[in-house]
């Protein structure tokens, strides 16, 4: 292996918290040790395009917040677009833009700015430890409402693998109604 090439694992795996298991076999790393070595894959030849799928994911908190400094200081210094894929908005927050695909249709696009802005004021998510009775106070008011031509409302009365009855009207997991 040359040199340089050699230098430059050492370095990346000593950043990402791998150098003292570099030469461990595969099989003994955990799921985030070896996203934490897709990582190192992907950079290794200095590309000028990245593409990252989900690539946090499985990551602690600390190697994740590492991850996105190397990221943006690879993204300035060495001049690289980086396209990923992601389910957190503080990741998205950060890009120059975003795409929002729902069920393969682009929803969104633009800035993160842009994005707050468009998405915050349409989406209203309510739960309640009585779903029946909120359905029952919301078919009312939809009765009483006229529905203006951008609005649309969506009921779900079916309980998530993240909720429970005993959850309060904070719980953003699988919400019983979701007004657009």
């Amino acid at each position: 292996m040359p040199k340089e090439y050699q230098n430059q694992v050492t370095e990346m795996a000593e950043f990402m918290g791998l150098r003292e298991d570099l030469f461990k076999p595969l099989k003994t790393f955990s799921s985030g040790m070896k996203r934490k070595l897709e990582i190192i894959r992907g950079l290794m030849h200095k590309p000028k395009v990245l593409f990252l799928d989900e690539p946090s994911q499985g990551l602690d908190a600390v190697s994740r917040r590492d991850l996105w400094n190397y990221l943006r200081n690879v993204a300035k210094t060495q001049n690289t677009t980086i396209f990923l894929t992601t389910h957190y908005i503080e990741e998205a927050e950060n890009a120059d833009r975003v795409c929002i695909v729902n069920h393969g249709q682009i929803i969104f696009l633009g800035t993160p700015s842009e994005m707050k802005n468009s998405l915050l004021s349409k989406y209203i998510v309510l739960d309640a430890e009585n779903r029946s009775l909120l359905r029952s106070q919301i078919e009312k008011f939809s009765q009483k409402s006229p529905k203006t031509a951008n609005s649309k409302s969506t009921l779900n009365n079916k309980p998530t693998a993240n909720s429970s009855p005993n959850q309060n009207a904070t719980n953003f997991h699988g919400a019983p109604y979701t007004h657009t």
